[in-house]
């Protein structure tokens, strides 16, 4: 799987345990929010307490985490489309060796507005409030480790932030 092609769908296992199946859950929700999240995407979840629904930016909670409770499941995504002459991009530098991304931005642009969501730098994927990405990457919680210090992946999620931006006002024009 590489940086902005669809995310592999998940092998089939014949043994899944709770735990394994959670993450295996987490792992595709992250790869697949980096767009939904950008569009505002909703899900619908069902357990014995009821039906309930919540935003994308809401359930990712932490690495491998969600904010479904143990007997919750999700019945419905729902993604908005964007608006007609909208246009969308997805950016990101990936870790040579283990194909995931050190950071990456998704941007949707059209006549409602603009949107950018991060994804690879932090516990979660998270929405950029308005404004310049520099400014709101600025009080973001940045990770580092050591494939990539939290400067070096700050100012490059500032750069793939601006990048798509500018990639998705492009597609608006044409």
């Amino acid at each position: 799987w590489r940086c902005g092609q669809a995310p592999p769908r998940p092998r089939p296992n014949p043994i899944r345990t709770e735990p394994k199946m959670m993450k295996t859950m987490t792992s595709m929700l992250s790869r697949a929010s980096r767009m939904t999240l950008a569009l505002g995407a909703m899900l619908q979840s069902r357990s014995p307490a009821g039906v309930r629904e919540l935003a994308l930016a809401d359930l990712l909670v932490g690495p491998f985490m969600t904010a479904l409770d143990p007997q919750e499941l999700v019945t419905d995504i729902v993604v908005p489309l964007p608006a007609p002459g909208s246009g969308s991009a997805y950016a990101c530098v990936e870790h040579p060796a283990s194909g995931f991304a050190l950071a990456g931005a998704a941007a949707v642009a059209g006549p409602g507005g603009e949107r950018v969501a991060v994804t690879g730098v932090g516990a979660t994927p998270f929405v950029l409030p308005a404004g310049g990405p520099r400014a709101a990457i600025a009080d973001a919680e940045i990770f580092g480790d050591r494939f990539a210090s939290e400067e070096y992946r700050r100012e490059l999620a500032v750069v793939l932030a601006e990048r798509a931006l500018a990639t998705a006002r492009e597609r608006t024009r044409g």
